[in-house]
């Protein structure tokens, strides 16, 4: 058996050069965004930013995969009817990374959905969970790239709440290797 131990592991051209195999993490980035709470009541296929849920990475290499990871706190309301839907989305700049796909009436993509029948006694529901979802990305720059979260409402009347309760949210960015 041997061993190899080395003190500096540095580039041939440049120290900062050095290939790792395709799959190693580079760098992890993390973004914790609690006490921001954002409350959507926009409907149909309208995207609304949700507070503070951005994060930026400067990628190493130019043929990099960003891993897009968010573990956002949300809960859905309603007093007047029997379903709730919302939808969540991450968007590099302007431009859509990951989004859901429409459903085929055609009001937009649905993450998360609730129904119930109370009957005739319609009272306020209300359904939390946590958005947690892997998004990918191979932006091409070695310039600082900025990912942010979006979120929406299926109908008027209904709420998307962020971050309510006291509860908190974050995102985490690596660049992978390939």
């Amino acid at each position: 058996m041997s061993t190899l131990s080395v003190d500096t592991i540095q580039g041939q051209t440049t120290a900062a050069t050095v290939k790792l195999p395709a799959g190693s993490i580079l760098q992890t980035v993390t973004k914790d965004f609690s006490g921001t709470i954002t409350t959507i009541t926009s409907s149909g296929v309208t995207f609304t930013d949700i507070t503070d849920a951005t994060i930026t990475i400067t990628p190493k290499y130019n043929n990099s995969k960003i891993l897009i990871i968010p573990n956002i706190e949300f809960y859905l309301q309603d007093s007047t009817s029997v379903y709730i839907y919302s939808a969540f989305r991450c968007l590099r700049g302007s431009s859509t990374v990951l989004g859901p796909a429409n459903p085929r009436d055609g009001n937009g993509g649905y993450d998360y959905g609730i129904g119930v029948n109370p009957g005739s006694n319609l009272t306020t529901i209300q359904f939390g969970s946590r958005y947690c979802a892997h998004h990918t990305d191979t932006p091409a720059t070695t310039s600082a790239t900025t990912y942010k979260f979006q979120g929406q409402c299926y109908s008027a009347g209904r709420s998307l709440v962020i971050n309510g309760g006291d509860a908190g949210s974050s995102i985490l960015a690596m660049e992978i290797s390939v």
